[in-house]
C-alpha cells in the first residue's frame, strides 16, 4: 500500500505528533498515581516554597505563613526517599543563635551535644545595660575574677585563623564573654566522690560551626566545667561557634542535666570569683556565725572631714539597703553539692540557704557596713563549706543585662564545736561588739531561749559599767586640753576603751573542752573542770587537757569561770575560754586617768593565766590567739600590730582587776 505524499508542513506536524503521544506514555508508566497531575503557573509558588531552602528567605513571616508544615516549633525537617535521617541531620543539630547578655536554658542528656553560635551582627553590635547594682563597687581585692584578662581560660581566634591581630590596635577585633552554669544534674543513690561535668568547646572559624566530640581538635578548644562553671574570654573578628557536650553517665548515674549559657560582649553574665570574701565569725555545736568582708572602705583620713562626710554617708546607704548577698551552705562531704559549687543557679536550685538568717551590721572596727549570717540546723563536729552568692537588684522586666546571672565567691570552709555547751550570740544592746560562742547550758529551758542568754550576759555587763561612769565623773574631762589628765587622750576613749574591756571579761568566748590543746595553743584555757558536764555526772578527764591533771583541780582559775555569775547560774560544765588579748589591758591603762587605779598583771605566769596574745606567726581568719570583741581578724592578715580605731589592739584580764573597778 502506497502512503500518501505529505507536504513538508504535513510531516512536521505528525513528527510532533508522535513525539507528544510517546511522551505522555512514558510519563503514564513512570509516574506514580498521585503525580499525575500537571501544575499551572498559579501553582508555581505553593510549589517553592516546599524547598529546604526557602525558610531563609522568607525569615520568621514566612514560616508563620507555612503553620504545621514546619512542625510544633517551627522547625522544617526534609524528607527524601531513600535517603537515612541520619544522613541529612536533624534540626536540632541546626546552631542556636545567643544574643548579647540573654542566657540560654536547655536540657542535654548523656552523650548529646548541643549547638550555639555567636553571630558577628550581634558582637559588634549594641552593648548590654548595666544592671541596678550596689551602692558601692566592693574593695577591688575581692572583686577579681579567676579568670579576667590576664590570666585563666581565654582563647583568641587569631589562633585559629592563624593571624597575628591586636586587640587594642584593630577595632575589628572585639572581645567575647562565654560563661555556662549547670543547674541541675543526673542523681545517683550510689556512694561517688565526684559528678560528672559537661564540657564547653569554642570555635572561632567557619569550617567548624558544630565544635565538639569528634570534631577536628585543631579548628576547637575543648573546656571542662569546674563545679559546674566556666567561662572563657574570646578575641574575634567573626562568628563564634559553641558546643555543649554531656558525656556518658557511669553505672549508677540518671537523669539528665540542665544548664545556662550566656554570650556577652560587656562582662561575664554568670561570673565566679576566686577571692573569698566571707569568713567565719565563730560557732557552736548546731550553728555558725559568718560575714562578709567590709562593704566600705577604712583608708579615710581622719583629718579629711570632706572624705569622712562622703564615707559615712556611703555606710549609711549600704545600711539602709536589703541585705544584698545570698548564703550556700552545705555539708563538706556532699559531692552532689561540690560539683555545683562554682554555679549560681545550681545552688539555688539545690536549695541550700534554708536556715539561714541574716541582718546588715556595722560591728568592728571603723563601723564598716558587712552583711552577717546566722546558719542554724547544723550539726555537731561536721565540716561544712559556706558559699556568698550575688544576683543583684533586678527589674521585672529587664532583658540584655550585663552580668546578671548571678555571682559566686570561693567557698569558706569551717566547722562546728562538739560539746553543746557553747552558744552564739551577736548584736548585743550594750556590748554591741560581743559575736561569739558563750558558756551556757542546753538543759537550761530559760536559756534555750537566744534573747534570755543574750540578757543574762549584756544586762550583768551594763550594770557593771554605771559603776563605773560615776568614777569617770570624778574626773575633770570637760576642761581646757592643757588641764586634762592626758595630752594624747581623753575621756571619751577612756570609756570606750573601758567598755571594750568590760565586754571581754565579763563575756567569755567559749570553746568545746574537747578541743585539744598543744604548745601552739596555749591561748585555750580549761574552766570549770571540777563541774560535771551538763549532760551527764562524770567529771572531765584533764589527760591531754593539762600537763599534770591532779595540779589542774587544785587551780582556782581552772576550776571556775571569769565570771562567777556563769558557775553559780548557767552552770556549763567544762568548757575552755579563748582569753582575752592582753592589748586591751594596755590599753585600758594607757587612755584611762592613772586616779582610777587601773593595772595589768607584770610579764610572766599571772599575765598568761589572764590573757592571750595576737600572735602573727599563728594568724589566720581560722586560727584567732585572743578575743578582741569588735576585731575584724581577716582585715588584719599581713598586719604586725593589731589596730582599731586609731589605737592598738589590747587584751585584758582577770577577776582580780574585775574586782579591783567593782570597788571604785
Amino acid at each position: 500500500m502506497q502512503f500518501p505524499k505529505l507536504t513538508p508542513l504535513q510531516s512536521r506536524l505528525v513528527a510532533c505528533l508522535c513525539t507528544s503521544t510517546l511522551c505522555v506514555l512514558v510519563y503514564y508508566l513512570l509516574s506514580p498515581a498521585p503525580a499525575r497531575y500537571f501544575a499551572y503557573a498559579a501553582e508555581l509558588d505553593s510549589l517553592l516554597n516546599q524547598d529546604h531552602n526557602h525558610h531563609r528567605i522568607l525569615g520568621a513571616q514566612g514560616a508563620e505563613l507555612l503553620g504545621d508544615s514546619w512542625g510544633e516549633e517551627g522547625s522544617y525537617e526534609a524528607e527524601f526517599v531513600g535517603v537515612s535521617r541520619s544522613l541529612i541531620g536533624r534540626a536540632d543539630d541546626v546552631p542556636q543563635g545567643l544574643k548579647n547578655n540573654v542566657p540560654e536554658t536547655l536540657n542535654i542528656d548523656p552523650g548529646d551535644t548541643k549547638y550555639y553560635v555567636f553571630e558577628k551582627a550581634d558582637i559588634f553590635g549594641k552593648k548590654g545595660s548595666n544592671r541596678k547594682e550596689l551602692p558601692s563597687n566592693l574593695p577591688p581585692d575581692n572583686h577579681r575574677t579567676k579568670r579576667d584578662d590576664s590570666e585563666g581560660e581565654s582563647l583568641d581566634a587569631a589562633e585559629h585563623a592563624n593571624q597575628t591581630l591586636e586587640r587594642r590596635q584593630d577595632t575589628s577585633i572585639q572581645q567575647v564573654y562565654i560563661s555556662i552554669n549547670t543547674c541541675l544534674q543526673p542523681t545517683t543513690n550510689a556512694t561517688v566522690t565526684a559528678y560528672p561535668q559537661l564540657s564547653l568547646y569554642i570555635s572561632t572559624v567557619d569550617t567548624n560551626q558544630k565544635p565538639g566530640p569528634g570534631a577536628d581538635d585543631s579548628s576547637q578548644t575543648m573546656f571542662q566545667l569546674d563545679g559546674g562553671y566556666m567561662n572563657v574570654t574570646i578575641n574575634v573578628t567573626d562568628n563564634v561557634y559553641i558546643g555543649i557536650a554531656a558525656p556518658k553517665l557511669d553505672l549508677g548515674f540518671t537523669g539528665s542535666w540542665n544548664y545556662e549559657i550566656a554570650a556577652s560582649i560587656d562582662a561575664f553574665f554568670m561570673d565566679y570569683f576566686e577571692t573569698p570574701f566571707l569568713w567565719k565569725v565563730d560557732s557552736d555545736s548546731n550553728s555558725a556565725l559568718l560575714a562578709t568582708m567590709n562593704l566600705t572602705s577604712e583608708n579615710v583620713p581622719p583629718d579629711n572631714v570632706t572624705a569622712q562626710t562622703k564615707m559615712e554617708h556611703l555606710r549609711q546607704k549600704w545600711m539602709g539597703i536589703t541585705p544584698p548577698f545570698e548564703l550556700f551552705v552545705f555539708n563538706q562531704s556532699d559531692p552532689a553539692a561540690q560539683a555545683l559549687k562554682r554555679s549560681y543557679c545550681g545552688l539555688k536550685k539545690m536549695n541550700l540557704g534554708a536556715g539561714i538568717d541574716t541582718n546588715m551590721t556595722r560591728r568592728g572596727m571603723g563601723q564598716n557596713p558587712k552583711q552577717q549570717f546566722h546558719v542554724k540546723q547544723l550539726k555537731p563536729g561536721q565540716k561544712y563549706l559556706a558559699i556568698l552568692g550575688y544576683n543583684g537588684v533586678k527589674q521585672e522586666d529587664e532583658v540584655g543585662s550585663a552580668g546578671g546571672g548571678g555571682r559566686i565567691w570561693e567557698t569558706l570552709s569551717f566547722e562546728t564545736q562538739r560539746d553543746g555547751n557553747c552558744r552564739i550570740i551577736f548584736d548585743l544592746p550594750f556590748c554591741n561588739d560581743v559575736a561569739y560562742a558563750v558558756p551556757t547550758n542546753p538543759t537550761n529551758d530559760t536559756l534555750k531561749d537566744m534573747q534570755n542568754l543574750v540578757n543574762f550576759y549584756d544586762e550583768h555587763a551594763k550594770a557593771l559599767y554605771q559603776n563605773f561612769t560615776f568614777s569617770l565623773q570624778q574626773i575633770p574631762c570637760d576642761t581646757t586640753s592643757s588641764a586634762q589628765y592626758s595630752l594624747v587622750s581623753n575621756c571619751e576613749q577612756c570609756a570606750r576603751s573601758y567598755k571594750t574591756w568590760l565586754c571581754a571579761v565579763t563575756i567569755p568566748r567559749c570553746t568545746d573542752f574537747s578541743a585539744p590543746n598543744s604548745s601552739t595553743k596555749k591561748y585555750l584555757l580549761p574552766r570549770n573542770v571540777m563541774q560535771p558536764f551538763y549532760n551527764n555526772d562524770s567529771l572531765a578527764d584533764l589527760t591531754g587537757h593539762w600537763n599534770d591533771p591532779a595540779e589542774a583541780r587544785e587551780r582556782m582559775y581552772l576550776n571556775s569561770s571569769r565570771n562567777p555569775l556563769i558557775d553559780s547560774v548557767i552552770r556549763p560544765g567544762p568548757y575552755k575560754e579563748l582569753l582575752p588579748c592582753r592589748q586591751l589591758c594596755y590599753d585600758l591603762v594607757r587612755t584611762c586617768p592613772a586616779a582610777l587605779g587601773f593595772q595589768c598583771p607584770d610579764q610572766g605566769f599571772m599575765l598568761d593565766r589572764s590573757y592571750g596574745d595576737f600572735d602573727r606567726s599563728q594568724f589566720s581568719v581560722d586560727v584567732v590567739t585572743c578575743n578582741y570583741p569588735g576585731v575584724d581578724w581577716p582585715t588584719l592578715s599581713g598586719v604586725g600590730r593589731v589596730r582599731g580605731a586609731g589605737v592598738a589592739v589590747a587584751v585584758a584580764v582577770g577577776l582580780m582587776v574585775i574586782a579591783v573597778m567593782e570597788g571604785l
